[in-house]
Formats: C-alpha cells, structure tokens, sequence
C-alpha cells in the first residue's frame, strides 16, 4: 500500500484516497487519485549486480513483483490504481 500511495502523492500531486478490503484468501489494495494519466512500468534506467540504482520507478516494480495483479482504471476526474495480494505472493 505505501509503494501505491507514494505513487500518488510523488506523481498525481491530488488529493488521494487509499482503500484496503480483504475476502480471506486476498488483500485488495487501491489509490484513487485525480490525475488521469496511468502508471507505466519502467525498465530500470541503471543496475549494479542486479540491484537497479535509479530513484524513480522502484515503486510499481515492487508492486509488479509482489502483487498477485495491479492495474489502474479510469475514475471520475483521475484514475484508481489497485493490486491484489495473496498469500503466495511474497510480501503477505
């Protein structure tokens, strides 16, 4: 969720509401912010070892590796970025 959430206060620059549901097997994680431009999945720009070095980006390739799916929908006036994590995914 904070990967998420620093999205939207780093790039968004709105107000931003996070939101956090759970069906027993699943954590549903969203952001819902007031920019209508989407994330995009970047290659790391500088690596070391298999470490990437750059500061931007890092958040939705964390996201991208631990979430079971994210993705972004389109909202009233902004967008709704969102990841499922379950329990085989490492962080839960």
């Amino acid at each position: 969720m904070s990967e998420l959430a620093t999205n939207a206060v780093e790039h968004a620059r709105t107000d931003a509401m996070a939101t956090v549901a759970g069906d027993g097997t699943r954590l549903h994680l969203a952001v819902r912010d007031g920019d209508t431009r989407y994330p995009r999945l970047t290659a790391p720009v500088s690596v070391r070892d298999g470490i990437p070095l750059d500061e931007q980006g890092r958040g939705l390739r964390l996201v991208h590796a631990v979430a079971a799916a994210w993705g972004a929908i389109p909202a009233r006036g902004g967008k709704v970025v969102w990841a499922t994590v379950s329990p085989a995914s490492p962080c839960a």
